[in-house]
């Protein structure tokens, strides 16, 4: 005890035992040894260095900064050489989240020169002793590649070579060795052993063209990458590093069987990233592992991703398989051609397309030629890798059972730089609990430090139905939010917040929420309820946190973002509307359906509306032919008679979607009003209704007001508080009479302006007309 070396040298063969977990079962006593007067310079570096093995950057620069100290102080010239590797080490981790605290060269030293120095059969008879001795290591190692490649070769050269190394965790050693060859960094010798390993081996077909090449290394390692025509670098995820290590985190719980707390974390990270594709990638993965309707609009957002970006091939592979599922094995091989223009395929994305390209030769009966891919995916990524497995699953069921392979086979592989094992997330057990930080103590609490941020929040009602059948039920969400947008904790209740459970939402927030965020507290929340902020000020004014009533849209765009992925990409529309215009919307739609208007409004005849100056917009009122009771909206004439033509097809043949998406992309969007169940509302617009005591008919269906485009579901164009003046216009008509309504000529005031409605339509409708209102709502 107090012994820093004797604590390092502990850490160290932890480490080498169970790699970053084992090692850091010593952190107590990390935290104990507290630096004595009469230490020397290498007593402080050594605890610097049990901190750097934790993993634990900030004790680690904490420590060598008291190091320096002490050089100051006592002028003495200490071991500058180890202290600045690890300043380099510490300045690396500043800028990339991954990047190790340990010198890797510094660990497997001993290794490498006492085998160097053996005969080749004393090598033979020792090497698999020494491997057991550091199963820890091997383990991390992966981790590695690329930040510290000379001393990683060594090490991976010798066990390639006398092919005694364990399976990976991430990739294969081969695949590791490529990558460290065509991207790491080391020196010329490093690089050329590698290249001469890879030929002894038979991973290089032609190894004149490398052995025997006046090139320098470097064009050595070009010409190795065009001749595999695969690449070795990173998939780069587009996030800063910190967000970088948010994704990979919520990935982890995806793994784990954590769906929607992984869901939650990767809708926040999207809400801030729209525009990076491993990041939409594995939104759309996580969406469709939690089944259902979030499924499908997962499966909908990688169908626009491989639209948008034809050349991100892990989202063209990932689809493929679905079409194989389908049947469908033209789309498949279509989606399998490379497109135009893409010369440098990665390493992990050639293993998703063999993969679904042996999928297809076993739909088409060629077993030969799926075995042959199969066994290069082996010699490419291993037996261990996600491709092998879902392919060698799929050849192993043939011809009894080619059943689904789940998505979730082509996992977090594709998300960053690191090659991961590919375990299938569908192994893991289901539990859909969300992980979030504890909620601290008011010791910890008081003991974070102050972050010079502003923090709101969002409180929304909800519904959210995963699963199949479910029975909907009221819950409410709260989220956290900084001013700059991002999402701290999302959390959701049983029963409206109260100031006690607001409380413990703020403080989890404190404590890193559900994205590990850095630990603090706020100067300042803002919350949009006065009373709650009265109450929420009293509980939090010991901690220095003002609160206020505000604006809270950065946390409402949370709210929305995770609640558009559960709901299965249905925008929210009622959730932000005034009290008064959703209950004059509940109002008018049971009036609708009372006055029974189907009866009095042709199958032919449209209504004309709209709002302030705005365009002519086309309603018929539907249900006279079998169609679903309720009210379409088209956005023009032509696009109302194409519809009616529509109508006309045989309602006896089977449906086809492709045909139905079509028609909507000819047409440009639809909206309206029919009978729906609330899983395909939004869950925030569910929740309004179960606030509202709306509750679902004996169909299990609620009167809903919703819009569709070519890209899937969209926001309704206008708001509910004009919609409800609508309706409610056409239930007040369709009672008056017995027979057909034969005309309406109405201006009526609406919270967007003047609502004007003319029947029948007749296309000509004036576009500047006087619109002063006739109507009072």
């Amino acid at each position: 005890p107090g012994d820093p070396h004797a604590l390092l040298n502990a850490t160290r063969a932890a480490f080498f035992r169970g790699g970053f977990d084992a090692a850091r079962d010593l952190r107590p006593h990390a935290e104990a040894l507290v630096p004595d007067p009469g230490w020397a310079g290498d007593r402080y570096l050594a605890r610097a260095g049990v901190f750097a093995l934790l993993d634990d950057a900030d004790a680690a620069e904490a420590a060598l900064t008291a190091y320096h100290d002490w050089i100051q102080e006592t002028g003495d010239d200490g071991q500058p050489a180890l202290a600045d590797a690890l300043d380099d080490l510490l300045e690396r981790r500043h800028h990339d989240a991954r990047a190790p605290l340990v010198d890797l060269h510094e660990l497997i030293v001993g290794l490498v020169e006492r085998w160097k120095s053996m005969s080749e059969e004393q090598i033979e008879a020792s090497i698999e002793a020494g491997l057991a001795s550091v199963p820890g290591l091997l383990r991390e190692l992966p981790h590695m590649i690329g930040y510290q490649a000379p001393a990683t070769l060594r090490l991976l050269a010798m066990l390639v070579l006398h092919d005694v190394a364990p399976p990976p965790t991430h990739g294969t050693w081969v695949a590791v060795l490529r990558r460290v060859a065509t991207q790491g960094p080391g020196t010329r010798q490093a690089r050329r052993m590698l290249l001469m390993l890879l030929a002894e081996t038979g991973h290089i077909d032609d190894e004149a063209v490398v052995l025997d090449s006046d090139d320098d290394d470097d064009d050595a390692a070009d010409v190795l990458l065009r001749r595999m025509q695969l690449s070795g670098e990173a998939v780069p995820s587009g996030l800063p590093p910190d967000d970088d290590a948010r994704m990979s985190a919520a990935l982890d719980e995806l793994q784990a069987g954590r769906t929607a707390s992984a869901l939650q974390a990767l809708s926040a990270l999207h809400q801030r990233y729209p525009d990076s594709l491993p990041l939409t990638h594995n939104l759309a993965l996580a969406e469709r592992l939690s089944g259902g309707d979030v499924a499908l609009a997962g499966h909908e957002r990688l169908e626009r991703l491989v639209a948008r970006h034809p050349d991100y091939l892990f989202a063209r592979a990932e689809l493929a398989v679905t079409a194989i599922e389908a049947g469908d094995l033209v789309r498949a091989e279509a989606l399998l051609a490379l497109p135009d223009g893409k010369r440098r395929v990665h390493v992990l994305e050639w293993g998703a397309f063999a993969a679904a390209s042996g999928r297809v030769a076993l739909a088409r009966g060629d077993v030969d030629a799926a075995e042959a891919l199969l066994d290069g995916i082996g010699d490419t990524l291993g037996s261990e890798s996600a491709p092998y497995r879902a392919l060698d699953a799929a050849v192993d069921r043939y011809p009894d059972d080619l059943g689904p392979v789940a998505a979730a086979d082509f996992d977090d592989d594709f998300d960053d730089d690191t090659d991961d094992d590919g375990a299938a997330f569908d192994d893991a057990e289901d539990d859909d609990d969300v992980s979030l930080a504890a909620v601290p103590d008011r010791d910890e609490l008081m003991e974070m430090p102050t972050l010079d941020e502003h923090w709101c929040i969002a409180l929304r009602p909800t519904v959210f139905m995963i699963g199949e059948d479910p029975e909907p039920t009221l819950t409410w969400l709260g989220a956290v939010a900084t001013d700059d947008g991002f999402v701290r904790l999302v959390n959701v209740e049983a029963e409206d917040f109260d100031a006690d459970s607001l409380y413990a939402l703020v403080a989890q927030a404190c404590a890193g929420g559900m994205v590990a965020a850095e630990p603090g507290r706020p100067k300042l929340v803002r919350l949009d309820d006065p009373d709650l902020a009265s109450e929420l000020a009293e509980l939090l004014a010991p901690f220095d946190i003002d609160v206020v009533v505000g604006d809270t849209e950065p946390a409402l765009a949370g709210v929305r973002s995770l609640a558009e992925a559960l709901g299965g990409g249905v925008p929210s529309w009622l959730a932000d509307a005034e009290d008064e215009h959703v209950a004059a919307f509940f109002d008018a739609v049971d009036a609708f359906y009372d006055a029974t208007p189907w009866l009095h409004f042709p199958s032919d005849g449209y209504v004309a509306f709209r709002v302030g100056d705005g365009p002519w917009r086309y309603a018929n009122v539907m249900g006279q032919g079998g169609e679903e009771f309720g009210l379409a909206v088209f956005a023009g004439w032509h696009e109302a008679n194409q519809a009616a033509q529509w109508a006309t097809v045989d309602l006896d043949a089977p449906d086809d979607q492709d045909d139905d998406a079509m028609r909507l992309e000819a047409i440009g969007s639809f909206e309206g009003l029919s009978l729906a169940p609330l899983a395909a509302l939004s869950p925030l617009d569910a929740g309004r209704y179960l606030v509202a005591d709306y509750e679902p008919d004996v169909d299990a269906t609620v009167p809903a007001w919703l819009r569709f485009e070519a890209g899937g579901a969209a926001r309704p164009e206008q708001g509910p508080g004009v919609y409800a003046v609508l309706i409610a216009l056409l239930a007040e008509h369709a009672g008056r009479t017995r027979h057909h309504v034969r005309r309406i000529d109405a201006a009526v005031d609406t919270p967007a302006g003047t609502l004007r409605v003319r029947y029948p339509a007749t296309g000509d409708e004036p576009s500047d007309e006087p619109v002063t209102p006739r109507v009072r709502a």
